[in-house]
């Protein structure tokens, strides 16, 4: 019969320790999947169309007015009006790309439709904050389709960085709704 030895030995330790590592590494990776993504994304050029373009490099605001059409990547923005907001003066840093840096916030109005993920996004408003990775819309009939699923609702979050979706409905408006086939791979 063989015997259990109650006092841990030193390989035993070292094997799980170099286990312990080996799944705190595999960890990271998994989580760091969508801050690789955006980071490659981030150093692509944003191409925007429009009828007018206002600058004003006192506030640090673009605006682009009329048929607006945004295109970075994968990604496409459609809406009436466009609001750039450009962080002030700040030093570079280092290992992040400049597009990253510069852009504080992205408000987008009107009619709004966005492309990303393989998801469509409508609502009256989009707000992106570029320092925590929330997309924020808002509008009556917003709504999120991906393939044969989605939802809806007054107000729509995205947490970017950790794929968290939160869906409000509006006071005195219809309530969330959600259709998720069971054959899809759902909203994520």
């Amino acid at each position: 019969m063989a015997k259990f030895n109650s006092k841990p030995s030193h390989y035993n330790i070292i094997v799980i320790t170099f286990i312990c590592i080996v799944f705190f590494i595999i960890h990271n990776i998994f989580a760091a999947g969508p801050e690789i993504k955006s980071s490659s994304t981030a150093d692509k050029p944003i191409h925007i169309t429009s009828d007018q373009l206002n600058i004003n490099d006192m506030t640090k605001e673009a605006e682009f007015k009329g048929n607006v059409l945004a295109t970075q990547e994968n990604t496409t923005i459609q809406s009436d009006t466009l609001q750039i907001f450009y962080k002030k003066d700040q030093p570079a840093l280092e290992n992040v790309p400049n597009s990253v840096q510069s852009i504080q916030k992205i408000i987008a109005k009107g009619n709004v439709k966005i492309n990303f993920d393989n998801r469509l996004a409508e609502a009256d408003q989009a707000v992106y904050t570029a320092d925590n990775g929330i997309l924020e819309l808002t509008g009556d009939n917003c709504k999120v389709t991906s393939e044969k699923n989605m939802i809806s609702g007054k107000k729509i979050i995205f947490h970017r960085n950790d794929g968290r979706i939160q869906v409000e409905s509006g006071q005195n408006s219809k309530r969330v709704e959600a259709v998720i086939r069971s054959d899809g791979k759902g909203l994520n």
